[in-house]
């Protein structure tokens, strides 16, 4: 009910976030805490490696139902800069969390940790994506490498400025991408395009389909986000309303995906997420060409 009442306010909140948005306050750069606290998810990871084909299946799971998540009874109020409702800091920013992947899953996806990051009053564009939702960031890099993706000329105090230049080498990283030599992004869907306007320190710059991004009222589903910090790809995100993951209805999706001239082979092919309601728990499956993996062949024995 508690979900369902937020879901109906969706205008309040996309009205409140814009508000803070264009903010007197928002040239102020808020810091932010990146490592939070993952175990209230109960994640565990897992991955099999074909070691005669290389191809790896990952498997992530997490408990978003038990987890006690922040709940915004009042977004005029809640959704605001001042605000101190969701741990002591506003609600506009990620609540976010790292967890750490195992050696053998670090190895064969390319995947260094996950970000469990919730932002509790949606963000920008809010017309897609201004109510309660998840992000999953996977990186393929170290939480210590993160800290150093910032920039010193702000748009707001979520966002690096695209539009004024950036005067260090951290934040002009944000907008030098990778093409091939017809001038397309690599690396990503070919459906994907740039969100200059959303680059985020500790990040990266965000890379989705923005003809194909569903309506906020009307987002049930997880979508493929992904982020690009010099010249690389520095995430891979799912993304999904609450919705999704709460709630007495089983649910499950399942994508199949393929990158313009793709050079980290070790990004996933196909993935699912599925929510089960009879526990709680909600799994990620990935599926790709592994990053480090000797093939084994049987030796055949000569004949005499």
């Amino acid at each position: 009910n508690k979900l369902k009442m937020m879901y109906q306010n969706y205008a309040t909140f996309a009205a409140a976030l814009l508000v803070a948005v264009n903010n007197k306050l928002a040239h102020a750069k808020l810091d932010f805490d990146i490592f939070g606290e993952p175990e209230i998810f109960d994640p565990t990871d897992s991955i099999t490696v074909d070691h005669k084909t290389c191809q790896y299946e990952a498997v992530v799971t997490f408990d978003f139902v038990n987890a006690d998540l922040p709940y915004i009874s009042n977004p005029a109020t809640d959704c605001t800069l001042e605000s101190t409702a969701c741990n002591g800091n506003s609600c506009l920013f990620e609540i976010r969390n790292a967890y750490k992947f195992s050696r053998k899953f670090r190895k064969h996806t390319g995947f260094d940790h996950v970000g469990i990051d919730l932002s509790p009053c949606g963000h920008p564009p809010l017309e897609n994506f201004g109510i309660p939702h998840l992000n999953l960031h996977a990186f393929r890099v170290s939480t210590k490498d993160r800290q150093e993706v910032n920039c010193d000329v702000m748009a707001d105090p979520f966002s690096c400025s695209y539009t004024v230049p950036q005067q260090t080498p951290e934040g002009r990283r944000f907008f030098v991408h990778a093409v091939d030599a017809d001038g397309n992004l690599a690396n990503v869907p070919s459906n994907f395009k740039l969100k200059l306007d959303a680059a985020i320190p500790s990040e990266g710059l965000h890379v989705f389909d923005k003809d194909g991004a569903p309506n906020a009222e009307d987002w049930k589903e997880p979508i493929l986000i992904m982020g690009s910090y010099h010249g690389t790809i520095q995430f891979w995100e799912p993304m999904f309303p609450l919705s999704f993951v709460m709630g007495d209805e089983a649910k499950m999706v399942e994508f199949n995906e393929t990158y313009v001239s793709q050079t980290i082979k070790s990004l996933p092919s196909y993935w699912s997420m599925a929510y089960n309601p009879s526990d709680g728990i909600t799994t990620l499956i990935m599926k790709g060409e592994a990053e480090s993996c000797r093939k084994k062949n049987k030796k055949r024995k000569n004949k005499i």
